[in-house]
Parts: structure tokens; sequence; C-alpha cells
């Protein structure tokens, strides 16, 4: 065996498992808890917003005001209630670019297509081509 094959082996290839055994102990601890870290971090306000909720129109003055109420399958607008049905595909965080499309049911007057999305905390709501924006309440 030449020089250099044995310096190789005598100092790179031989680990000591026992050596680094709290070494690997204490990294491992480090990566456990950088993950759960990360998994209970608040999630970013955008993804919070949900369509859910009670809503009431921006800048209309008291005798005008639209409330919304809504749940996971109606719409009620000012006492008048409408089922309503997400379109596909479902949007995990509706934007202006990448808005949620619905069907709103309106009943005698036949369905309604619609879209939502968020926006500094806001909801901007579209039903026939008309636009209005919502604040929680």
């Amino acid at each position: 065996m030449n020089k250099f094959q044995s310096r190789c082996q005598n100092h790179f290839l031989i680990l000591h498992p026992k050596k680094y055994k709290p070494v690997l102990l204490f990294l491992f601890i480090i990566l456990l808890l950088t993950a759960a870290v990360f998994h209970f971090l608040p999630a970013p306000a955008s993804q919070k917003q949900t369509l859910s909720g009670s809503w009431r129109e921006e800048n209309s003055d008291a005798s005008a005001d639209m409330l919304l109420t809504i749940d996971e399958n109606t719409i009620t607008i000012n006492d008048f209630s409408f089922a309503y049905e997400l379109s596909l595909p479902h949007q995990e965080c509706p934007t202006r670019e990448n808005p949620q499309g619905f069907v709103l049911d309106g009943g005698s007057m036949g369905s309604l297509a619609g879209l939502f999305f968020f926006e500094d905390g806001k909801l901007f709501l579209e039903i026939d081509s008309q636009m209005k924006v919502f604040v929680r309440e």
C-alpha cells in the first residue's frame, strides 16, 4: 500500500459513531425544533381570509347599507337568502388575478355567475358584472 492510500484510510474514511453521537443527537433536536416552529407559525393574512361571516358594504350610508351573511352554502343579502356553489377550480386564496368563481341560485331569476376575491382584508364581490366591496362586521 502506498503512502497516500494509508493516509486516506487513517484520516478520511474511518468514522467513530460513538464519538459523533452527541453531535448527531443535537442536530436531530435542532431539526425537530425547527419543524415545530414552522408548523406553528401563523399563516399569512391572505390565507386566513374566509368567505363565511358577516359583511357590510364599504362606504355606504346607513339607509342603503347592504349586509351579507355568508355560510357554507347560503348567501343572505338584506334578509334574502340564496344558495350558492363554488365553481371549479377551487382557489385556496382568491386574489384579483385569480378570483374564485361561484354560481348563485336566484330562484325565479335563474342562476347568476359571480366572482370574489380578498384584498387588504376586504371582500370584493362581483355578481352580474356589478362589483361591490365589503368589510367584515
